[in-house]
């Protein structure tokens, strides 16, 4: 995601970093990691903060967990802070995705863990390091998805946009969840299923408005 992340010692995540580094020089690992000089210089001097996509694309690259890269090690103590064999630990984000007129993103906190079966996980075509939890907020997007829902969302970088499917979006600073559809001239609608709520448009100019974190890959909520 693209909104900063916080409640990690950054200078601890600079260090793991640099304890992997694939390569004999800090250029070399900003090579490595795809990012220019001056921004590495910019994480380390804590001008500029990781965002979840960050986070995702610097595990791949250094092949570690996210949660070692954050927290070191797993947490002592929490829900679930020892992983079970078979299970996978997603992180729990204090940020909501609203299903109405929006909320401004705000940085991101995990709040806790929930564990999944790695199993189903991958089952429904999820890698378990490229995954969050959110909740909706808000009826827009009824009866898909019921104020207060957690959503198990996809933050694989470079995924392919489909049209139809559920994504968390960031549109102005607004956090989102909302249906799309790609017309062929470029345009992206945001659907919202409960039909009071009219559908905004960004066409093909005005793209740079939008940010899309993630597709929401299961929806769960009380009963």
């Amino acid at each position: 995601m693209t909104i900063a992340m916080t409640g990690f010692s950054y200078d601890e995540v600079i260090d793991r970093i640099i304890e992997k580094n694939p390569g004999n020089t800090e250029g070399e690992l900003a090579k490595a990691l795809g990012i220019a000089p001056n921004t590495w210089t910019a994480y380390k001097r804590g001008e500029r903060s990781f965002g979840l996509n960050e986070i995702a694309e610097i595990c791949d690259t250094l092949g570690v967990d996210a949660e070692w890269l954050l927290l070191g090690a797993k947490p002592a103590s929490g829900p679930l802070a020892v992983e079970e064999p078979g299970f996978s630990l997603i992180p729990r984000y204090s940020v909501s995705a609203s299903a109405g007129t929006g909320l401004v993103a705000l940085e991101e906190r995990p709040l806790d863990q929930l564990a999944f079966r790695t199993d189903w996980l991958r089952d429904i075509g999820l890698n378990p390091a490229f995954c969050g939890l959110i909740k909706s907020a808000g009826d827009s997007m009824l009866p898909t998805i019921p104020d207060g829902a957690q959503l198990l969302v996809d933050l694989t970088p470079g995924q392919q946009l489909r049209s139809g499917y559920l994504y968390v979006v960031v549109l102005e600073g607004d956090l989102l969840v909302k249906r799309l559809n790609r017309r062929i001239d470029g345009t992206i609608e945001l659907i919202s299923d409960n039909p009071l709520y009219p559908k905004e448009i960004v066409d093909a100019q005005q793209l740079d408005r939008l940010t899309i974190p993630g597709r929401v890959a299961w929806i769960g909520h009380a009963v």
